[in-house]
């Protein structure tokens, strides 16, 4: 929540429980979204995020990653 996300299209902020990592963190499943957050220089860009969730074994959930980039020509 730190960089407030927001829905790239309506600049409507997020819920926290729908951010990519958290799912990957509760729910144990990948996910991915696409979103604008603002940066600690002021400038709004428009990143993607995907997270996904690390097994040890089948069941032994270990933590989670996630990848947030953004796409050449969006700001």
């Amino acid at each position: 929540t730190a960089f407030a996300p927001e829905d790239p299209d309506t600049g409507d902020k997020l819920d926290p429980q729908a951010l990519p990592l958290t799912v990957a963190l509760s729910e144990r499943r990948p996910a991915h979204r696409r979103m604008a957050i603002t940066g600690i220089d002021g400038e709004r860009r428009r990143i993607n995020v995907t997270a996904f969730p690390f097994f040890a074994r089948t069941d032994e959930f270990v933590g989670a990653v996630a990848i947030f980039w953004q796409q050449e020509g969006e700001g």
